[in-house]
């Protein structure tokens, strides 16, 4: 079978998916899952390092499970700000949405 040419998508986690993990000693599936595809962006990261349980470990935790860091997006970042508009009037559309 040949590779697809679609790009990866990449895989936004936060702070309480990261906590979860961590407390059940399984951070580093998310490397073996999706390597090079899970990111999380700098304001996750601050609260991480406000949460008690796990501030002491987010070196060990981003070593291991192969998180990268984005930073928020905001109108500096044109494009990457639309993209971030454009997911979040689309998660409002389906939380308006009857069931």
């Amino acid at each position: 079978m040949g590779k697809s040419s679609a790009p990866l998508v990449k895989i936004l986690v936060d702070a309480d998916v990261l906590i979860h993990l961590f407390k059940a000693d399984k951070i580093s599936l998310l490397n073996e899952l999706y390597p090079k595809r899970v990111f999380m962006l700098d304001i996750v990261l601050s609260e991480l390092k406000e949460n008690r349980t796990i501030r002491n470990n987010i070196d060990i935790i981003l070593l291991f499970s192969g998180i990268q860091e984005l930073q928020y997006p905001t109108s500096s970042n044109p494009s990457l700000f639309r993209q971030f508009l454009a997911l979040k009037n689309k998660s409002k559309e389906k939380e308006n949405q009857p069931a």
